[in-house]
């Protein structure tokens, strides 16, 4: 509530200071955490949220692109590992990426990438095979098989 308020530009609601001071010891501005969270990942203040944002518009590609919204968790949690597996940047990674909901499948060109995206993506297993992918059914559903049983 504080952190929404300061965002906003209006003042802080007392109660919320209250909560802060409940030790009776005045809490310095800059000694309180803000925490924002996009249905998900926790973030610890706005530049890790801002570059997590950017990572996703850099990587999800048109007309592949997805709504936050409509992602599942587990697909949340997915872009969320792979953003902190290239050390939060707000970069292109595309190969830290390939087989996110969200990205260009055709990417995927044969059973070793496409293994390689299942890891990275469990979620792409459940999601199955986009007709007409050069990627062979007989091949997508052994490699879902081998890795998820």
């Amino acid at each position: 509530m504080a952190y929404l308020a300061l965002r906003m530009g209006k003042p802080v609601p007392e109660g919320c200071e209250l909560l802060l001071e409940q030790s009776g010891v005045a809490v310095p501005k800059e000694c309180v955490t803000y925490y924002v969270t996009p249905g998900g990942p926790l973030f610890t203040g706005n530049p890790g949220c801002d570059q997590f944002i950017s990572f996703l518009f850099e990587n999800m590609n048109n007309p592949d692109r997805v709504e936050w919204k409509k992602l599942t968790g587990q697909e949340q949690y997915e872009w969320y590992t792979a953003w902190t597996g290239v050390d939060c940047s707000h970069m292109r990674h595309e190969p830290a990426t390939r087989g996110l909901r969200g990205t260009n499948l055709a990417r995927i060109t044969d059973a070793a990438d496409l293994e390689e995206a299942m890891i990275r993506s469990p979620s792409l297993a459940d999601r199955g095979r986009p007709q007409g992918h050069v990627v062979p059914d007989n091949d997508w559903a052994n490699t879902r098989r081998n890795l998820f049983g």
